[in-house]
């Protein structure tokens, strides 16, 4: 089944459009491409009513916390990010619990008919961030994200560099190293090297010394991560900044505007630092290059046909500091929808709030999990 899209740009000033939406029509992509109109969803007045959600999160704040927390000493900005999520929900009238404890979850599961999960990283155990859809698909309960077979795919990066080899999408030269021995002996391909994990997301394990510029110091950095027992993929290494592109899902997906993410850190590279706001030197524009940002759009629409059902995502890639060479790099399916995060903002750049960005991305999961009552048109 070919999936449709729909790609936004800031150029065609949609805060003085009407929103609309017809989900389940065939041409709904071609009639919102040609009026320049995005397609939001949110909440009917029914889906408020009977919505009993559990948020789940790593700093899920307490129900009466009304001031927002200062930065977490290991979870940084995240426990900002959580309060001002919760907070959001709340705004939009549905019963929402917060919690921040797996076992709870677990024993509780069953008294909720939504599980809004953004807890990524799941304590003693390994490459958890499939635990809570599975858990949920084995109880029948919808939930944020995209099934588990589908977050797999999106927390390994080798196999998401082999699809979109296959679909035409330039990747970067890459290798995985499962133990020390393997990684004696170098890659097929010529330094400089950058060196991460293979599983996982928000750039875990990423420091200035991440990006190497011959094989003896990049197998070195390898093995730190090895040690810690997470597989190692060593990349061609590309001084320059990343492109980031969020996706709302949909019948239809809607390709936000890209977000180009530059650091001051040598090579350009963002760490796990700057991501969790312990350190700055860093900055998020709006990609201003149209030629540039379509064709990054084109590609990510590509993907999106392969990895659907999904209610959001947010795919980065690689360009070069010569602005010329781009390169996927992966696709995050429980991405940061903060404020402050590349959604929120790049949303804004078109005259979404954060508000109605939740919203839809709610209410489009509620309806591919064949959740009823359903939603209504946004209409502003």
């Amino acid at each position: 089944m070919c999936v449709h899209t729909l790609i936004l740009s800031g150029r065609y000033g949609f805060l003085d459009q009407s929103v609309s939406v017809s989900l389940l029509l065939d041409n709904m992509d071609k009639t919102l491409m040609k009026n320049n109109q995005v397609s939001l969803l949110r909440l009917s007045d029914a889906a408020i009513k009977d919505l009993n959600i559990l948020f789940l999160a790593r700093f899920a704040p307490s129900p009466d916390e009304t001031t927002p927390p200062d930065v977490h000493p290991s979870g940084g900005v995240f426990s900002f990010y959580h309060f001002e999520l919760f907070q959001t929900l709340q705004s939009l009238g549905v019963k929402v619990t917060p919690c921040k404890d797996i076992d709870r979850f677990v024993a509780d599961v069953n008294q909720y008919n939504y599980i809004f999960s953004v807890f990524n990283r799941i304590p003693s155990c390994r490459n958890g961030e499939m635990l809570i859809s599975s858990i949920n698909e084995y109880h029948g309960i919808p939930y944020l994200g995209a099934p588990p077979n589908i977050r797999a795919l999106a927390e390994d990066k080798l196999l998401t560099k082999k699809i979109a080899r296959s679909l035409g999408i330039p990747v970067l030269a890459g290798k995985v190293y499962n133990n020390e021995q393997d990684i004696q002996s170098p890659p097929d391909f010529e330094g400089p090297y950058f060196v991460k994990p293979r599983f996982g997301a928000a750039s875990e394990d990423v420091t200035p010394d991440s990006f190497q510029e011959d094989w003896p110091s990049a197998s070195a950095q390898g093995r730190v991560m090895l040690k810690k027992n997470k597989e190692c993929l060593v990349e061609q290494g590309v001084p320059g900044s990343d492109i980031t592109v969020p996706v709302l899902g949909g019948d239809a997906p809607i390709i936000l505007p890209c977000a180009e993410e530059i650091s001051e850190i040598p090579y350009g590279i963002s760490t796990f630092k700057q991501k969790r706001q312990f350190e700055k030197k860093r900055q998020r524009i709006i990609l201003q290059e149209t030629d540039l940002c379509d064709t990054i759009q084109e590609q990510v629409a590509k993907l999106c046909q392969y990895v659907n059902p999904f209610d959001y995502m947010r795919v980065d890639f690689r360009l070069d500091k010569e602005r010329k060479c781009y390169y996927l790099l992966e696709f995050n399916i429980c991405c940061n929808l903060g404020s402050y995060a590349a959604i929120a903002q790049s949303a804004a750049h078109v005259g979404i709030s954060q508000a109605e960005v939740v919203n839809h991305i709610l209410s489009y999961s509620l309806a591919r999990q064949s959740w009823s009552p359903l939603f209504v048109p946004l209409r502003r």
